[in-house]
């Protein structure tokens, strides 16, 4: 136990340099990423002789080596390469300053909305017979109310074909792309104009949740609430500023989003059959303390069949080598399963799958590349950005960040071509409803601004 709450006090040490080095900007993904950690490290301590599971020294010097790189990438991340008057290159720090928002309202219409939420109606329907297809053939001769552990235990753990027809995917990745940007245009609406809430905008996410449903996992649900919260700061604080107060009601806006996303939890989980055997205390501190007992565990028990270079990290690229014909197999994105305090689990951490694939020099350039990634990104948006663009899509690939402490995500989940295919339809509708009309006229006056420049300099010259 003496370990754990170290362990612990470490990683609240480490939030707390980074909240006072980064001048208390409790978005920077990497104190989210620190404080993460630390918060299941403290329900693993709290929960250390209930769970009955070891955790040695070697376990959390390999934790902290990880934990620590993503911050020296992130460190790296707020520098930035410029060249200087007399040609030499040297290196600054990532400018301070923030520049608002050339969006203005963002107005879709109501007939817009409403053939947008019924082509989401019409794919929640495609996928609910889909998904009772699915659930057949995985055995289910209960009916379609019992279908989702069915369809859980198929599109989790096995990598046979289902057969989805194209039509009905392509849905379904717009289908989500439509409701985070609708989500967007609420936020800006609220937290940046600070105008009153369309409730019509409300129409499409409502409607995508029966997909989210259908998904039977939850981290859906929690990639919503962190896409809001994430968002609606950034644009709040690039607005009106940063200061104790505002900081407290973000706070509290997160305590509560991370509520009603365990209640939503303890429900999804209900549904698929994964919470019955234990109360909602037990179900919440397994799912955020779990990961690291199963990680030693990993350590000093497992012998992994995985063996193939970037078995479990790069699995979306055996996929596409697979699919290829260029590659005999590929591993499922499920790890081994182990016993904690008597439940299944099977996430050991984003560690887990880096160490075991490359070792400690894959670890530390797997964990800064992805602190440099955020954190650059990060500086992007809430400092230069003038759209909305980039925006959106960090919101969109930020769960990473801080579900780390559970499995990884960025590697199996944003790397992937759905993700990038729900990227690229994200791209094209904010392009339509805002880049056209707001953004790209800006930028072809601007672009013909300098050929005029370019044009009146060769004059002179000649």
């Amino acid at each position: 136990m003496a370990l754990a709450f170290l362990f612990f006090s470490i990683l609240l040490l480490m939030s707390e340099f980074v909240f006072f080095k980064t001048k208390k900007d409790i978005l920077s993904p990497v104190f989210i990423y620190f404080s993460i950690f630390a918060l299941s490290a403290l329900v693993f301590a709290i929960n250390f002789y209930n769970w009955n599971m070891p955790f040695g020294a070697d376990t959390m010097f390999i934790l902290l080596f990880g934990i620590a790189m993503f911050g020296v990438g992130s460190l790296i991340g707020y520098f930035t390469i410029k060249r200087s008057d007399s040609g030499r290159l040297k290196i600054e720090k990532y400018p301070e300053e923030s520049v608002n928002y050339k969006v203005k309202e963002i107005n879709i219409g109501t007939r817009t909305t409403l053939i947008i939420s019924e082509i989401i109606v019409i794919t929640d329907i495609w996928a609910i017979l889909d998904s009772y297809r699915i659930s057949i053939l995985a055995g289910n001769g209960r009916g379609p109310l019992h279908m989702l552990p069915y369809v859980r235990s198929v599109t989790l753990y096995s990598t046979a074909n289902l057969e989805t027809p194209l039509l009905l995917k392509q849905l379904k990745y717009i289908s989500l792309a439509f409701a985070f940007f609708y989500i967007l245009v609420l936020a800006y609406d609220v937290f940046y104009l600070r105008k009153k809430i369309k409730l019509i905008y409300l129409l499409p996410p409502l409607c995508e949740t029966v997909q989210m449903v259908l998904t039977t996992g939850r981290i859906i649900f929690l990639r919503v609430i962190i896409f809001l919260l994430i968002i609606s700061a950034i644009m709040y604080r690039k607005r009106f500023g940063w200061n104790k107060k505002v900081i407290k009601n973000f706070l509290k806006y997160a305590i509560l989003g991370g509520a009603i996303f365990f209640v939503i939890f303890r429900l999804a989980g209900a549904l698929t059959g994964k919470s019955s055997k234990f109360n909602f205390y037990d179900n919440i501190c397994l799912y955020l303390g779990g990961s690291l007992p199963a990680f030693d565990d990993y350590l000093h028990n497992f012998h992994s069949t995985n063996t193939e270079f970037g078995a479990e990290t790069f699995i979306n690229l055996q996929r596409i080598l697979y699919k290829l014909h260029l590659a005999d197999k590929y591993h499922n994105s499920a790890l081994e399963w182990m016993s904690v305090y008597g439940m299944s689990y099977n996430t050991y951490t984003a560690l887990r799958r880096y160490f075991h694939d490359f070792g400690y020099p894959g670890l530390a350039l797997l964990q800064a590349f992805m602190g440099f990634f955020y954190t650059r990104f990060y500086l992007f948006v809430s400092r230069k950005e003038k759209g909305l663009l980039g925006l959106l899509i960090y919101g969109f690939i930020f769960y990473p960040v801080i579900l780390s402490f559970d499995d990884d995500l960025f590697f199996i989940s944003v790397l992937s071509t759905a993700t990038i295919t729900q990227i690229f339809y994200l791209i094209c509708i904010y392009w339509f409803f805002i880049g056209r009309k707001q953004e790209t006229p800006e930028l072809l006056k601007r672009l013909g601004g300098k050929i005029k420049i370019f044009r009146n300099r060769r004059t002179t010259d000649a």
